[in-house]
Formats: structure tokens, C-alpha cells, sequence
């Protein structure tokens, strides 16, 4: 959990969770943060790590689609 008070009159919200970490060395060293606004949802990201896990669901597919499409791939797998 990351706490950004100085946000919170922009974005209307100041705790934000780490979804994310990417590094890139080249030249130089970049470390990109990927920080999501809304409220962790423990259940969903069990139930993903649990596709990814049994193959469902491709490592790639969390980059490259929206979490809604990843939503809707886990609501699809996971109804009961």
C-alpha cells in the first residue's frame, strides 16, 4: 500500500496498492511502478493467481488486456 496525500484533491482518492513492478537496463536503469487506485480485491487475485497457475489464463494476458477482459475470463472460469 502506497499512501500519496498530495493526490487525493486531484484524483480524489490517496491509498494506492503496487500492481505491478518493471525494469528495464540499458543505458540506464528504468524502474517503471504500476499503481492501481481502487481497493485490492484479495479474492480476485487469488482466483487469478489460480489461472495462471493452471494455465487458463497466460502470464501475458494480465499485460496485454484490460482487468475488465481478465474479469470477465475469471467470472467465465469460476462461476460457482
Amino acid at each position: 500500500m502506497v499512501n500519496f496525500s498530495f493526490v487525493k484533491a486531484k484524483v480524489g482518492i490517496d491509498h494506492f496498492w503496487v500492481k505491478r513492478i518493471e525494469h528495464e537496463i540499458k543505458d540506464e536503469v528504468v524502474v517503471s511502478i504500476s499503481l492501481e487506485g481502487e481497493s485490492l480485491n484479495r479474492y480476485r487475485e487469488f482466483i487469478l493467481e489460480k489461472a495462471l497457475f493452471q494455465g487458463y489464463v497466460g502470464f501475458m494476458d494480465t499485460y496485454n488486456k484490460h482487468s475488465f477482459e481478465v474479469d470477465d475470463i475469471l467470472k467465465k472460469l469460476y462461476h460457482n
